[in-house]
């Protein structure tokens, strides 16, 4: 596979996936991508900068310590999650994710689908 220009990169993340985001090793979300065709997530770059218990149901967020876990485990190349976030206005939204961890720096990159009907 040929090294992809940063750019083009950011643009094929947020066309392959409805939302994604990528999380830093000590749990900030440090990247958000909404796909410019699925307009009723809005804008979500009030996320960054904040830890990912902060866009999640305590529950999912549990989960999702679990799952960053197992994708830590040698061997492990991705998993999927899904996760109910919720965001400042108060409305909640299921999503399904491949998380992927990046082994330059331990961050994690999640592409997700939006579950909702």
């Amino acid at each position: 596979m040929p090294l992809i220009d940063p750019e083009l990169l950011s643009e094929i993340i947020s066309t392959a996936s409805d939302i994604s985001f990528l999380v830093s090793h000590d749990g900030k979300v440090t990247a958000v991508t909404v796909n410019p065709a699925h307009r009723s997530f809005g804008k979500l770059s009030h996320w960054l900068g904040l830890s990912v218990a902060d866009i999640m149901t305590e529950e999912c967020h549990k989960k999702f310590v679990r799952r960053v876990a197992e994708l830590q485990k040698p061997g492990v190349t991705s998993l999927h999650i899904e996760i109910n976030h919720f965001d400042e206005e108060m409305w909640e939204f299921p999503v399904r994710y491949s998380m992927h961890i990046l082994d330059q720096d331990g961050s994690i990159l999640l592409l997700g689908r939006d579950l909702r009907p």
